[in-house]
């Protein structure tokens, strides 16, 4: 089904669990996106939300598996080069993501309970790969979250829409 993100063809409270996976950054208005799904989430809905972080230290690591590693360095020369100019936007076409307190807020707005569950994530991962150590020294010291390619977040609990809801 194709739907419209900033009205989803579903009730309110009618839906137990919504899947958001790498979509906010191509979204020009990603609050009401997510506005929209906490809507049509039941009280004790689930959201599963991943996008790109956008203080990442580097994108495109997964892709090694299906690209030459020289284009995924020139892929992140690119990327590096368009922040130190200030040319990284979403307008110009780079998938900025979101910082990490920026998208706390956005989804603390509409969600009770936001869990950031990157750290896991990124070290499931990265198992059973040379990087895991370097992986499990970097949730270590809690850098994951500023540097990884992309956020994964658990949102649970929208708000109630009145006092008496």
């Amino acid at each position: 089904m194709l739907a419209n993100a900033f009205d989803l063809p579903f009730r309110s409270n009618g839906v137990d669990f919504c899947y958001c996976y790498h979509v906010l950054e191509h979204v020009a208005n990603f609050v009401t996106c997510v506005s929209e799904m906490a809507r049509v989430l039941k009280t004790d809905g689930e959201l599963y939300l991943s996008t790109p972080n956008e203080k990442r230290l580097l994108l495109y690591v997964l892709s090694a598996q299906k690209e030459k590693l020289v284009t995924i360095i020139q892929r992140n020369l690119r990327e590096w080069i368009a922040r130190f100019t200030r040319r990284f936007s979403r307008e110009r076409g780079y998938h900025t993501g979101f910082a990490y307190a920026d998208l706390s807020s956005i989804l603390s707005a509409s969600f009770r309970e936001v869990s950031f569950v990157t750290d896991l994530c990124t070290v499931y991962i990265a198992n059973g790969s040379a990087y895991l150590p370097f992986v499990k020294f970097l949730s270590w010291i809690r850098a994951l979250r500023i540097i990884a390619p992309s956020h994964t977040v658990y949102c649970r609990k929208p708000f109630r829409t009145s006092a008496w809801g």
